[in-house]
Formats: structure tokens, sequence, C-alpha cells
């Protein structure tokens, strides 16, 4: 039996769009004003010299961030920008304290490992290397200058300068690693020229489906009518944004969790997990009618040819391979632009 299926079901919504950059920058300004206003009350209420530099620092990176936000050049130099006040600051206030002899506090030892960690991250190594090396040097005088007997501080200190020096020369080429695999990871995934899925990737989603317990999910094998007269007649590269337009409005029509992957040349499956023939059914209907009604700039119209076939009706993966590619070539058979989920033999 050939059905010939239409469906009028509305396109679903497309996701909304990341949260542009300036807003987290304007929430980290808001954030850095509130932090200012509630330090300046507590000053107010007594003098405190940690909470007086958290102040003006809440006040200074309010105004950093607000500037960086609506100034493109200023925000280029963000990064060497905080580096050069936490250095302003830290070199400051080890100073004063040497040339006072005051002894190591907690705010003291946590700005010489801000500053060491900034420098580390947002400075080039080797100027943060002498950077962090004057740095440290002042604050070995004011160790000793201090009298302080707290050894374990100033190993901790120590520490953790050299890990930041160890991830700033060895982090960068361990970081591109990791991007070269994950595109790697994505170029064995993802069909290069439409951005669906890999036919292997597709290959390994449908045999583990096929080993699960209880399995259940529907296959479309999808074909685009006559796109060789689109080659031949516009060429390949409209042939190209073809196959793109036609990965875009196949995942169009789809939910969360289903796959769609390009099989070779101008044919693509879906896998619907968890779904019974019913959907997948309806799902064909939509995507028939998404082809149908689809206008786009460039591109000649497009029809496609479906083929549908339940994982309960197969006992391999190749059978269900099989089952799903003879319903769509009854599909082409009887005329094209329509979707078989059951033919004779």
């Amino acid at each position: 039996m050939r059905v010939r299926m239409t469906s009028g079901a509305k396109d679903r919504p497309s996701p909304p769009g990341a949260v542009p950059d300036h807003r987290l920058l304007d929430l980290l300004a808001l954030i850095s004003v509130a932090f200012h206003t509630f330090t300046t009350l507590e000053v107010a209420r007594g003098p405190d010299t940690g909470l007086l530099h958290a102040n003006l620092a809440g006040l200074l990176a309010s105004l950093l961030i607000w500037g960086a936000n609506h100034h493109a050049a200023l925000r280029a130099r963000v990064p060497v920008m905080f580096v050069g006040l936490i250095g302003a600051w830290t070199l400051r206030a080890l100073l004063l304290a040497a040339h006072l002899r005051q002894g190591l506090d907690q705010w003291m030892t946590l700005t010489v490992v801000m500053m060491a960690l900034a420098a580390f991250t947002f400075v080039p190594y080797r100027q943060a290397r002498w950077l962090n090396a004057l740095v440290m040097g002042l604050y070995g005088l004011m160790y000793v200058l201090s009298g302080e007997t707290e050894v374990a501080l100033l190993v901790l200190v120590l520490l953790i300068m050299a890990l930041g020096a160890y991830l700033a020369l060895h982090g960068h080429p361990i970081q591109q690693t990791r991007v070269w695999n994950a595109r790697l990871e994505r170029q064995v995934r993802h069909d290069e020229l439409t951005g669906a899925l890999s036919r292997r990737f597709m290959d390994e989603q449908l045999a583990s489906l096929m080993q699960e317990p209880g399995r259940r999910g529907v296959l479309l094998v999808l074909d685009l009518d006559h796109f060789k007269a689109v080659n031949d007649g516009f060429g390949h590269q409209v042939g190209d944004r073809a196959l793109k337009a036609a990965a875009r409005l196949m995942q169009d029509c789809l939910r969360d969790g289903d796959l769609v992957g390009r099989w070779g040349g101008e044919e693509f499956m879906i896998l619907l997990p968890g779904q019974g023939l019913e959907t997948g059914v309806t799902v064909a209907g939509r995507i028939l009618e998404r082809f149908r009604t689809a206008r786009l700039a460039g591109i000649p119209p497009m029809t496609v040819s479906i083929g549908v076939a339940a994982v309960s009706e197969a006992r391999s993966r190749e059978d269900l391979v099989r089952l799903a590619d003879r319903r769509l070539y009854a599909a082409k058979e009887a005329g094209r632009d329509q979707a078989v989920h059951a033919c004779d033999g």
C-alpha cells in the first residue's frame, strides 16, 4: 500500500538566540556597583583598610566593565588595564607595607596571588615572569622585614606562582590540542558540506538503538527529487546550497533528540528515537509540506521522497535500512513528493 501524505502542521519555532555579550557585561557592571555601594555603607560605619580597598576595587571594576561594554577600543585593552590596575595596587601595597614594616595579612597575600594569576593569564609569558619576579621579591622582602615566621604562607604563594607559570607556558598548547581534537570529532560526526550528522555516526546510532532492550524508534530515508537536474541546470554551487538548505528544512521539522544525517549524495536519513510508526508518518508529512512551501533565494523549488520504517519491523540495522530504502523507492516510483510507510513485499 502506498500512502501520499500532506500535513498542515506548523513549523517548530526556532530556539531563542543566545544573550548578547553586552547584556552580560551590563550585569557584571551592576554587580560591581552593588558591591561598591555595600562596601561604602560598611566603611561609613567604621574605617577598615580591607573594606576601603574592596570599595575602591568595586568602583574601578564597575567603571572598567561599563567602559568596555560601550567602547570597542577600550574593550580590547581591558585585560592589560586589568593587570595594570592590579599590578599598581600590589606594588603600592607591598612598598608601603615594607616601609612601615607591617606584617603579612590575608588581603596582602590575596592581592599577590591575584596579581600572579592575572599576569600569567593576560600578559605575554616573558613579561609576566619578570613582573611576578618583582612582586615576589617585594613580597619576600616584606616577609623578612616583618619578622614573619609563617613559612607555609610563603611556600603557598610560591607554589601558586609556579603553577601559574606552568599553566601559562603549557596551558595554551594543551588548549590548542583540545580544540583540534574537538574539531576532528566534529568532522567525524558531521557532514562537512551540510552540517548534518555523518553516515558513520548515524550508523553507530542505529546499531546502538537496535541493541537496546524494548527498542523503539523510526527511521526515515529521504531523497531530493530530480536533484541531478538542479546540478546540471544551475551548477554544483547551487546544488551544494540546495543540500545545505535541505538539511536545515529537515531539522526545522524535528524535535530535540531527533537526528538528521546525510546518507550520501542527495540522500538523507532521519532517526526518531523512542517514537512509533505513527509519529514517523506525521513527521514525514510535516517535512513534505515544509519542502513544498519553502521559498529559498537562489535555489529552485525542491520536493522530497521519503521511506518510513519502524525499528520494530526489522531484526537488524541492515534490515531496517533496507526496508526504509525499499519504501523510499516505492515513493519515487509512485510519482515522488510523497512518503511511503508500507508497501507490498
